[in-house]
């Protein structure tokens, strides 16, 4: 550009441009704000079954999983969750596992859906007032 002669060269942004990128900024940081607040209440979700049944529950032979350590108490602990063990008509671990996600996705989706409903009530105000000043603006020109 310089070879060009174009040295002072001016770059204007219009406002409504600019109010346009303020508006996805916003937006992008209420996005983050639920993605975080949604995984932090999953794994908080997820932890209190996972120690709420290991603090309180017993294995089938009545020994309580709070007295077990290492893989023992991991395994008692997820056939905990899921029921009890296969053998005595539970989900088993594999239960376990799929109701702790369980238990972890559900208020990731309850917070997400909240906040984006909220989004989207606001949205749907903009849009009724932008259509409203459209409708009086087309009324003056008649």
């Amino acid at each position: 550009m310089k070879r060009d002669g174009n040295r002072n060269l001016e770059l204007s942004i219009p406002k409504h441009n600019i109010n346009k990128v303020e508006e996805y900024t916003v937006s992008t940081i209420e996005f983050l704000s639920t993605v975080i607040a949604s995984g932090v209440s999953g794994a908080a979700a997820s932890f209190a079954v996972y120690s709420g049944v290991m603090a309180f529950a017993a294995t089938s032979t009545g020994t309580p999983i709070a007295a077990l350590s290492g893989a023992a108490a991991y395994n008692a602990t997820m056939a905990a969750i899921g029921g009890g063990s296969l053998a005595a008509g539970g989900w088993g671990m594999t239960g376990g596992a799929m109701f702790l996600g369980a238990a972890a996705i559900a208020p990731v989706l309850v917070i997400a859906g909240w906040s984006y409903a909220n989004y989207a009530e606001k949205a749907l105000e903009n849009a009724t007032k932008v259509r409203n000043e459209i409708d009086d603006a087309i009324k003056k020109w008649i």
